[in-house]
């Protein structure tokens, strides 16, 4: 295949199968209607301002930056008129308890299904994330992203077809090795940084 990322190379082959020119569209995700009345009413005092939706958790530890980091981000967008929410499964619901924390209580963090998270994603203006399902997730509903990424190469597995800019260390290397602390280069963005990314899409957007 010529294609760097995951889902060019997946078109091609697609493409190789079928005998014809393919290109990338966006998915039919599923509507649960359920689903979508619990977003109506997490956002129904939203007004007009924009709502974030911050996705904390990741595979493995080296893939994670600090959630007190995004909670510094979530007071930064919030005193800029954002409505913020961080998403969490089943298991990262302590992860998510402490951007709350860490965002001096500004942020909200419902309680996430994946039927829910796809209802909601739908409302957003913004998802910031790392590698990490939900923000696929995003990109396949066409929503702008911000991308925080450190062993994981963004050319193959990062944000695609959607408005984004993603954020990594220039020296951070291409390791799929499940360790349990941060990597170095992640470790080296900073909120400002997300921050600064986060509103130049926004802007965008307005």
């Amino acid at each position: 295949t010529q294609g760097v990322h995951v889902i060019e190379q997946a078109v091609e082959v697609c493409a190789a199968a079928a005998g014809e020119q393919l290109s990338p569209v966006l998915p039919p995700l599923p509507v649960n209607r359920e689903a979508e009345i619990w977003a109506d009413g997490v956002l129904n005092d939203v007004g007009l301002r924009p709502v974030v939706l911050l996705s904390p958790g990741a595979g493995w530890g080296a893939k994670r930056w600090p959630a007190e980091r995004y909670g510094a981000v979530a007071r930064d967008l919030h005193q800029h008129g954002c409505m913020v929410l961080v998403n969490a499964g089943p298991e990262e619901r302590a992860i998510a308890a402490e951007v709350v924390r860490a965002s001096g209580d500004v942020a909200q963090a419902p309680e996430f299904t994946l039927e829910r998270l796809i209802a909601l994603t739908r409302r957003v203006c913004l998802v910031i994330a790392g590698d990490t399902g939900p923000l696929h997730l995003a990109c396949a509903l066409g929503k702008p992203v911000v991308g925080i990424y450190g062993p994981t190469d963004p050319k193959r597995n990062g944000p695609f077809g959607v408005p984004f800019r993603v954020l990594r260390h220039p020296e951070s290397k291409r390791d799929h090795t499940r360790h349990a602390e941060p990597e170095a280069g992640l470790m080296t963005i900073t909120p400002q940084q997300v921050v600064e990314a986060a509103n130049e899409l926004l802007g965008e957007k307005s």
